[in-house]
């Protein structure tokens, strides 16, 4: 079975006044969404969140909205490949 990990955070790291390339752990959430032939979107992400890392153990493609669907026209996300989106509170990320 091919899974999507999705890992929430709310800040990310600061240095004195400048953002740098980091997330702050805690996570506020985990969650795992299953890979298939059709569409399938993960539940909407915490009010506070602001960072997701995904990552997958299968080449898939992604989409991210309110309501978001997932074709193999949208975002490519390689297999192992961790990847960092900046994200609203309530949305979600459709995978296939």
């Amino acid at each position: 079975m091919a899974t999507l990990y999705i890992t929430e955070f709310d800040k990310i790291v600061k240095d004195q006044t400048e953002e740098i390339q980091a997330i702050r752990f805690p996570a506020i959430t985990t969650q795992t969404v299953t890979i298939g032939a059709s569409s399938a979107a993960s539940s909407a992400f915490n009010a506070k969140t602001r960072l997701v890392r995904v990552v997958s153990d299968v080449d898939c493609h992604i989409e991210y909205g309110t309501s978001p669907t997932a074709t193999t026209s949208k975002t490519f996300l390689p297999a192992y490949v961790p990847e960092y989106f900046g994200v609203d509170g309530g949305n979600k990320i459709a995978v296939i």
